[in-house]
């Protein structure tokens, strides 16, 4: 409470994020009661779930996403948004990767390739730049790595 003394029907005037009777209670947004009251949450609010624990301000997290604050997308999602309630989207590297990460450098476009007679203009792209044409089989495209350490990519026409 803010003094020793209660008004006289022997409520207390707390102090800021506390509450209860008795000043007892850390408000809902802050935690850790102590001398000087209670301190607020830290959480993100696009990462976490309402509000931290009133005991140690330990944040809780979203589905997809980790840290104190639960201000980082976990391993394999991007896109932390406050409106999507796993907090991150799936990274959509079809397997070949858990490191995605939004960008403002590229637009959406609807590419569509059958593969019926041939690799439709897509490429087979290495590290360093290096390209291949993609092998075709019956529908199907398929680039093989050149080595074990290459990491190869698919690049659209």
């Amino acid at each position: 409470s803010v003094s020793l003394q209660c008004d006289e029907e022997g409520r207390c005037q707390c102090r800021v994020g506390v509450t209860g009777k008795k000043c007892d209670t850390c408000q809902a947004g802050f935690h850790s009661l102590g001398p000087g009251g209670c301190r607020p949450c830290e959480c993100n609010p696009s990462g976490s779930l309402d509000h931290c624990s009133s005991l140690d301000g330990h944040c809780y997290c979203k589905l997809n996403v980790e840290g104190q604050s639960c201000n980082r997308c976990k391993p394999g999602f991007f896109n932390m948004q406050r409106e999507h309630p796993a907090g991150c989207q799936t990274c959509f590297c079809f397997g070949h990767s858990l490191a995605c990460y939004s960008s403002s450098h590229y637009s959406r476009i609807e590419i569509t390739s059958d593969f019926f007679e041939d690799q439709d203009g897509w490429w087979g792209e290495f590290s360093g730049g290096l390209e291949y044409s993609l092998l075709w089989k019956e529908g199907e495209v398929y680039l093989l790595p050149l080595n074990e350490e290459d990491t190869g990519f698919y690049r659209a026409p």
